[in-house]
C-alpha cells in the first residue's frame, strides 16, 4: 500500500496550449477503524475514480486520508456540464465517503454513475439529545431491528441504502427517497413503533410513485 500512497494514480498530459490548468484537490479523512476495510477494496475504489472520472487518487498513509485531484482529462470526461471537472470531483468524493462510511462498493458506485443519487448522514443525538448509555444502545437496536429487519424494510420500501455506524446514520439514494427514509428513522429514534413507521413510509412512497 505504500506504493499507492507515493505514486500518483495516472500521469496527466499537459494542458492544451494557451490554457492554464488549475488542479483542484479534495481529501477524505479515514477513521482508524475503517482503514483495514478500505485497504481490502482499494482497487475497487481506485478503478472507477481513475477510469470513469479521470481523477488522480491516492491513499495517503501519513495523513490517513484519501486524496483526490483533477487532471487535464477530468473536464473532458463530463463534456455536457460547464463545471464537469468539479462535478466529477464531488461525485468521486461522495463515492469515497460512502465506502469509508461502510456502504458496499457496488452500491456506492451509483454516486458516480447517476446524477440523482446522493449521500447524507446525521447523528442519533441530533434527533434526541438526551440519549445516553443503555437508552442510546436500545434506540440504535430499534433502528436496526431483529437481525436487521427494520433497516432492511425501510431500505426496500424507500429504495435507499442505510448504514448505521455507531451513533451516526448514513443514507444513500435520491433526495426524495432519502427524506422519506430519514423521517422514518427519526420516528423510530423518537420511539414510534416499527409497524406504524412501515405504514407511513409505504403511504408516502405510494404518493411519490403516483406523482411520477
Amino acid at each position: 500500500m505504500s506504493e499507492v500512497a507515493e505514486k500518483p494514480a495516472n500521469t496527466p498530459r499537459p494542458a492544451p496550449e494557451g490554457e492554464k490548468f488549475i488542479r483542484e484537490v479534495r481529501s477524505v479523512k479515514i477513521p482508524h477503524h475503517r482503514f483495514p476495510p478500505l485497504k481490502k477494496v482499494w482497487m475497487e475504489v481506485y478503478t472507477p475514480v481513475v477510469e470513469y472520472c479521470k481523477l488522480e487518487i491516492r491513499m495517503n498513509l501519513k495523513t490517513r486520508t484519501v486524496d483526490l485531484r483533477t487532471s487535464p482529462q477530468t473536464a473532458a470526461a463530463n463534456p455536457g456540464h460547464p463545471n464537469g471537472g468539479k462535478v466529477l470531483l464531488q461525485k468521486a468524493e461522495d463515492f469515497v465517503k460512502a465506502v469509508i462510511a461502510g456502504f458496499d462498493v457496488k452500491d456506492a458506485i451509483a454516486l458516480i454513475r447517476m446524477d440523482d443519487v446522493f449521500i447524507e448522514g446525521f447523528e442519533v443525538k441530533d434527533v434526541r439529545a438526551n440519549l445516553a448509555g443503555d437508552n442510546l444502545s436500545r434506540c440504535i437496536g430499534r433502528i436496526s431491528g431483529s437481525h436487521g429487519k427494520t433497516k432492511y424494510t425501510i431500505e426496500n420500501v424507500t429504495r435507499t441504502r442505510i448504514v448505521i455506524a455507531d451513533t451516526r446514520i448514513w443514507l444513500m439514494g435520491t433526495t426524495q427517497n432519502i427524506r422519506v427514509a430519514r423521517d422514518a428513522l427519526c420516528d423510530l429514534i423518537r420511539g414510534s413503533p416499527a409497524a406504524k413507521v412501515y405504514t407511513r413510509i409505504r403511504s408516502v412512497m405510494n404518493r411519490v410513485n403516483d406523482t411520477y
